[in-house]
């Protein structure tokens, strides 16, 4: 067997272990998806920063609370829709 040399927080973890500090987690393989897909979840979102004039933003506020959604949220629905055809913009 191959032994490593083990630090100091290393060792703490393993005394800890040790001495049933550390209990088992309940439904562990669900724990794990969930965790994962929190995980996936924050990889697939970015932020994105531009400059809007306020009174529009103030607007698109006003609208988005009327529809009961967070603005950022249909933000981030309008550019998917748009992104998939579902409409067009006239330039």
């Amino acid at each position: 067997m191959k032994y490593y040399k083990l630090t100091k927080e290393e060792k703490q973890i393993e005394k800890d272990l040790i001495a049933g500090k550390y209990v088992p987690v309940p439904n562990m393989e669900q724990e794990i998806d969930r965790f994962q897909k929190i995980a996936q979840a924050q990889l697939k979102n970015k932020t994105v920063n531009f400059r809007i004039a306020g009174s529009e933003l103030e607007i698109f506020k006003s609208k988005s609370g009327k529809v009961g959604l967070p603005y950022q949220s249909l933000l981030s629905l309008l550019i998917s829709q748009y992104n998939r055809d579902k409409f067009s913009i006239k330039l």
